[in-house]
């Protein structure tokens, strides 16, 4: 499993970095997603001629298509999710077991802002995002015992989560946003704080 929360830089089952074409498509992306869209506006009233407007549906479309087939040529498919909230937990409705079907088979599982996945290695990692690349021990401390306390509360309440936590390594990684390629700020192993510059 491409698990967007692992390190990027020292696990032996990292991922390995994206191509250089496949990050400077993720630069122009989303502004040419803007600009096509605002050159569309334009020629719909008039004020772009028909070769313009050609060109602005063009541009959208190979960003949207772009979005859809780079990220499997870069080796970086779309990650798998599976969002379980207190109301699953709580009835063990039909859909909580495909939720948890889903995590035991690869996917990653989302609970209230912690996203949990087995490495291939065999740890089990919780990623939590800060807004902030740069924050201090106490903040960091804050974020990585909600997902602490995250992973105990699934423990206790998900005999399916228990069971696939049994035995296996508890890391945390705290993580500078939810894209792709957002930076890992610090972890928490064993109880112990690792800053990523160090």
């Amino acid at each position: 499993m491409n698990n967007p929360f692992q390190s990027p830089s020292d696990l032996p089952h990292e991922m390995t970095p994206a191509p250089w074409w496949y990050l400077w498509f993720y630069q122009i992306v989303y502004p040419a997603q803007y600009l096509g869209t605002l050159m569309l506006v334009l020629y719909w009233f008039g004020a772009l001629t028909e070769l313009a407007g050609g060109i602005a549906v063009g541009m959208i479309a190979v960003a949207w298509g772009g979005s859809y087939l780079l990220p499997k040529l870069a080796g970086n498919p779309p990650e798998a999710y599976a969002v379980l909230d207190s109301r699953l937990l709580k009835t063990r409705e039909p859909y909580y077991r495909h939720v948890m079907q889903q995590f035991l088979n690869g996917a990653t599982l989302v609970y209230d802002g912690v996203a949990f996945g087995i490495q291939p290695s065999g740890e089990l990692n919780a990623g939590i995002f800060t807004r902030f690349e740069e924050l201090g021990e106490t903040e960091a401390k804050v974020i990585t015992d909600h997902a602490q306390a995250m992973y105990d509360f699934l423990v206790e309440q998900s005999a399916e989560f228990e069971s696939a936590a049994q035995g296996r390594a508890f890391r945390i990684w705290v993580m500078s946003g939810l894209d792709p390629h957002a930076a890992v700020v610090c972890r928490m192993s064993d109880g112990k704080l690792y800053w990523q510059d160090t």
